[in-house]
């Protein structure tokens, strides 16, 4: 993706070779992907690097009661970005201009953000070989904008913007720890740990986006102030992960024979978990109410990257755990505990059914 976008802009800031063959540079880039992934950093960086002029707004700031104010809008930006050529129009929730048209709306406002993308179109269109503006959208929802918009020679080049890889949320944790004296990392004037905490929370926070790791290292940096503690440490950042992803303890079951049958049969699920190769990492279990729902096992989250994710480490998720549960039960009087994992054994007999009874993956 860096490549590609690297390349249209040096198409825009050295477009003369280009021009000389015949190229007509791209007008358009859309950034798309989940909420907090760094589309506007990245628009602002590449601004930055190639040295242009950046012109930023938001599409929501377009759409007035007024008539004619979208339009009036769209049209003073493109005017004021050609004059500084070679430019960059950052729009950022283009999908609150850019959303699809309805032949059906009378409503008043709905014309007029309508105005406003007719109006948009028409700039984008009547770019001039040496007017050299590129126009950025970027969105959460690019299913939401209207396809004129989307067509050739408007946003040629689309890029998905997904949340970072294990390297490159280290990198984000690592600019963001500069700045916070509680958060110890290489290079720390009293609290040189080598980065061990920031490429554990690396490891450990696959999905993440940008933001989600400068708000988790925030929080850590206001549970060590409040705590009277020097610095942040991992417990703190595995405390933080534990009431993002499951929810603050909320109490316990009362001792009795359901809550020993569920232990046992949570703990066999843990066993076999922990004794089948390649299977995700168990963080812990608990009986602890959650979510007015009881916590059960808790599993590392994969990492889009880890290598030994394999086609097996499915069948182990829908056969070895569940069965293992059951196993702890005994007899036939399964509780509903064990009826309710049952289903996902499927695995195992649509393998014996196609290859021959014993034949199952271990």
């Amino acid at each position: 993706i860096k490549s590609a976008i690297s390349q249209v802009m040096e198409m825009l800031v050295s477009d003369i070779s280009f021009t000389k063959a015949g190229v007509k540079p791209p007008r358009g880039m859309l950034f798309y992907g989940p909420p907090g992934t760094g589309k506007t950093m990245l628009a602002k960086a590449l601004a930055g690097e190639f040295n242009v002029p950046f012109f930023a707004c938001n599409g929501a700031e377009f759409v007035e009661m007024y008539e004619g104010i979208a339009a009036e809008r769209v049209k003073h930006i493109f005017n004021t970005a050609r004059a500084s050529s070679p430019a960059i129009i950052f729009i950022d929730e283009i999908d609150a201009l850019g959303k699809k048209r309805s032949a059906f709306s009378d409503d008043p406002g709905v014309q007029e953000r309508e105005q406003g993308l007719l109006q948009l179109l028409i700039e984008m269109d009547g770019f001039r070989p040496t007017e050299r503006v590129l126009v950025i959208g970027a969105t959460n929802m690019a299913t939401d904008l209207d396809e004129a918009l989307l067509r050739p020679g408007r946003f040629d080049r689309k890029f998905f913007i997904d949340t970072p890889s294990k390297q490159n949320r280290f990198k984000i944790l690592e600019v963001h720890a500069r700045n916070r004296p509680l958060i110890p990392r290489k290079g720390h004037p009293e609290h040189d740990d080598e980065d061990a905490l920031l490429l554990e929370t690396a490891r450990i926070t696959p999905g993440f986006s940008g933001a989600g790791l400068e708000n988790l290292l925030n929080e850590a940096t206001i549970l060590a102030v409040r705590r009277g503690k020097k610095i942040a440490d991992m417990d703190m950042i595995l405390e933080l992960l534990e009431q993002q992803s499951i929810g603050l303890k909320q109490g316990g079951l009362e001792p009795s024979m359901p809550k020993e049958r569920l232990a046992m049969f949570h703990a066999a699920r843990a066993i076999a978990s922990a004794l089948t190769p390649g299977g995700s990492t168990l963080k812990f279990v608990s009986l602890a109410l959650r979510k007015k729902e009881v916590t059960g096992l808790v599993f590392e989250d994969l990492d889009e990257t880890d290598e030994e994710l394999g086609w097996w480490r499915l069948l182990y998720l829908e056969r070895g755990v569940p069965e293992g549960g059951k196993t702890a039960e005994g007899g036939d009087d399964f509780s509903l505990f064990s009826n309710s994992l049952l289903p996902l054994c499927v695995g195992k007999a649509v393998e014996e059914g196609w290859f021959g009874e014993g034949s199952c993956s271990q």
